[in-house]
């Protein structure tokens, strides 16, 4: 999972969207998550569930879904 804080205020998030399309292009298989208002420290917090789910379907042995696709920053379930 590739994941971002809309507000970060350490890493370029285009620089990063780039990286993860070129990434992508290379071959590896990713999924995309945009914390809605989170700065550079917030996205894993943000983001626990979306994480949890992510983990537990690559142990269940379930393919990446939404791989390779960027999608806009969405309010990630574990906002406070």
């Amino acid at each position: 999972m590739f994941l971002l804080g809309e507000n970060d205020e350490l890493v370029d998030n285009v620089v990063e969207r780039a990286s993860f399309q070129k990434l992508c292009a290379q071959g590896h298989v990713l999924s995309y998550l945009e914390c809605a208002g989170a700065s550079h420290t917030k996205p894993l917090s943000y983001a626990l569930d979306e994480w949890i789910d992510f983990l537990e379907d690559r142990l269940a042995g379930k393919p990446v879904t939404g791989s390779c696709a960027i999608a806009p920053a969405r309010t990630c379930t574990s906002t406070p």
